[in-house]
């Protein structure tokens, strides 16, 4: 009977790990080639933009007003701030697209502020956004990367923990 259980199990997952088709290394298509690095490497850091993020299961993102706050005063001419003050001045929020996306049939619940408050640096999802320009999918996470990850920092591994 346990033989069978697993053999259920392994279908079930291999099935999970086919329908990720969207977590190739890639970089959805932003309405503004939002650069990361000039951002970091000026001195801010990622909670300057991604404030919920350490309170709340998803990472957050600044309004188009926030974003053009910062920019008045740098009164830079790049075309990426111009467009980004062409969306304030509209008041129309900037549509980001989401980088990582799991299908909804995951019932995947991931919590940014657990893995945080855990010492997990947004790097080692992430990569080094210092180095990168566009937020694109730095390391693919099908669910055996998040099981080995939490076994190595002794986390939680049933399936309740992730997915509801």
């Amino acid at each position: 009977m346990k033989r069978w259980k697993y053999a259920l199990a392994a279908l079930v997952l291999a099935g999970l790990g086919a329908a990720y088709p969207r977590l190739g290394l890639r970089a959805p298509r932003q309405p503004i080639a939002f650069p990361h690095n000039l951002h970091l490497q000026a001195g801010m850091h990622c909670a300057d933009c991604h404030r919920d993020a350490a309170v709340s299961n998803r990472a957050g993102l600044p309004s188009v007003r926030e974003c053009a706050l910062c920019h008045q005063r740098l009164r830079a001419r790049s075309p990426l701030i111009r467009q980004v003050m062409d969306y304030a001045r509209r008041g129309i929020e900037i549509p980001w697209q989401r980088v990582y996306v799991y299908p909804a049939s995951a019932h995947l619940r991931f919590r940014h502020n657990l893995h945080l408050a855990a010492g997990l640096a947004c790097r080692t999802c992430h990569g080094d956004m210092r180095r990168l320009a566009t937020a694109r999918v730095w390391k693919p996470m099908p669910m055996g990367v998040c099981i080995a990850c939490h076994r190595q920092h002794g986390a939680k591994t049933g399936c309740e923990d992730c997915h509801v």
